[in-house]
């Protein structure tokens, strides 16, 4: 039987995966002018606190109702937004 790592060493599979993402344009976003856009924009963690329930929640109730608009037929995207306050300043 093969034994597990003691500790977790992501940079000997992380960057293979990334790459093969890469290949496949998992990243990019086509979207079909036949099909009705819906977008849910996916609201920052507070890094301030740990997670609770409540964000735990918001997160299952925002993935049903992506996957419940792809069923619909739209062409559903669930965007990840960026915490202002860690963006580079122009």
């Amino acid at each position: 039987m093969r034994m597990l790592a003691a500790h977790c060493e992501p940079d000997a599979y992380e960057g293979r995966i990334y790459q093969k993402w890469m290949r496949d344009h998992s990243f990019r976003a086509d979207t079909d002018p036949k099909q009705m856009p819906f977008a849910l924009v996916m609201p920052p963690p507070d890094v301030n606190n740990p997670m609770h329930l409540g964000q735990a929640f918001s997160l299952t109730v925002q993935d049903m109702l992506i996957r419940r608009m792809r069923m619909l037929g739209c062409s559903a995207r669930w965007l990840p937004c960026a915490d202002t306050a860690d963006l580079p300043e122009k």
